[in-house]
């Protein structure tokens, strides 16, 4: 996203699926204003091998483009996703903004 850098990392937390999609609408919306190209890439943080995919999903692609990473179910994540989503908004550059879904709860 050329111009501005935008928020690395959006942490959203309820059940309220309505309430969570505007949210995430939010993030991508202010991404897409800045690049129209903008992708969205869904996550599931209970997926075997999501650490990798978390790193490929936040890497910049080699067309260029920002990309969205909404990263669901972060309340049933292991110590090791959440590390890497936090590793990777540390390392996001201008063109990715991480959204991490947690449910509530403990």
């Amino acid at each position: 996203m050329a111009g501005t850098k935008c928020e690395s990392l959006t942490l959203v937390v309820g059940g309220e699926a309505l309430l969570v999609e505007r949210a995430v609408d939010s993030v991508v919306q202010r991404a897409r204003k800045v690049d129209p190209q903008t992708e969205r890439r869904d996550l599931d943080a209970t997926e075997q091998g999501i650490v990798g995919r978390i790193d490929e999903a936040c890497s910049p692609t080699l067309f260029g483009g920002g990309a969205v990473v909404v990263i669901d179910n972060v309340e049933s994540a292991d110590e090791s996703v959440v590390a890497a989503i936090v590793a990777a908004a540390a390392q996001a550059s201008d063109e990715v903004a991480i959204v991490a879904l947690h449910a509530g709860g403990a």
